[in-house]
């Protein structure tokens, strides 16, 4: 099961997760953030979008990883992350 905590930026979607994780010892946490850090410490600057959120490559990323970690390990996904961004 994934579990997505939404919610606008700064709200506290992380802290929730974490709260949660402990409430539930079996559970993954997966942070797409991370996984943002994580490209752009893969690229050169200048071929960084302006928020890891923009990159091309970072869904495609964070699906793959949740998917294969649910695959994998078959346990509870807690994902901290904003799901609908507003223009």
């Amino acid at each position: 099961m994934l579990l997505f905590v939404n919610g606008p930026f700064g709200v506290g979607k992380t802290t929730t997760v974490n709260l949660l994780a402990q409430d539930l010892p079996e559970a993954l946490v997966i942070d797409p953030e991370k996984v943002g850090h994580m490209l752009w410490s893969q690229l050169p600057e200048p071929l960084r979008a302006e928020e890891f959120e923009l990159e091309p490559v970072w869904p495609v990323v964070t699906r793959c990883l949740l998917d294969q970690t649910a695959r994998t390990y078959g346990r509870t996904i807690l994902v901290p992350m904003t799901i609908a961004r507003p223009q």
